[in-house]
């Protein structure tokens, strides 16, 4: 049986991604790994020890991580998705037409990682930044 915990996916990531010379595809390449060992995971069902919620949401939290480079900006983001939707990609908000991770209106998108992404482009284009999104949010109930 395998186990692969957060640590040590992330020092495979580093291993096998400070092999390329830029950062940029070196951040790619740790996204393809995070992205493949995911949907192995997913297959597998598995559930994290501590916390007793699927694996996968922490591989959602890690590519979120991938693209917010700050880590102030991704604590604040961590904290509004958390009061969101709890990091589940199939929340669906009885009120609206809210949906997914980032409980965007009207979002389709069923693939956790591009609703990752269109709720990081809706945050950068409306508040400038997940804090600013955050301190809205904690105003308003809503972002």
């Amino acid at each position: 049986m395998w186990v692969v915990t957060f640590a040590t996916l992330t020092q495979m990531c580093d291993m096998i991604a400070n092999r390329f010379d830029t950062p940029r595809l070196q951040r790619n390449i740790k996204m393809v790994i995070i992205y493949m060992v995911g949907l192995i995971l997913l297959g597998m069902n598995a559930v994290n020890a501590v916390t007793k919620y699927p694996i996968e949401k922490d591989y959602y939290k890690l590519y979120s991580h991938t693209k917010v480079v700050s880590a102030k900006q991704y604590l604040c983001l961590l904290q509004l998705w958390e009061r969101e939707s709890q990091w589940n990609p199939k929340a669906n908000n009885k009120r609206s037409s809210a949906y997914g991770i980032p409980q965007l209106l009207k979002l389709k998108v069923t693939d956790p990682y591009m609703q990752i992404d269109a709720g990081l482009k809706y945050i950068a284009s409306r508040y400038g930044s997940s804090c600013k999104a955050l301190a809205h949010h904690l105003k308003t109930g809503h972002y």
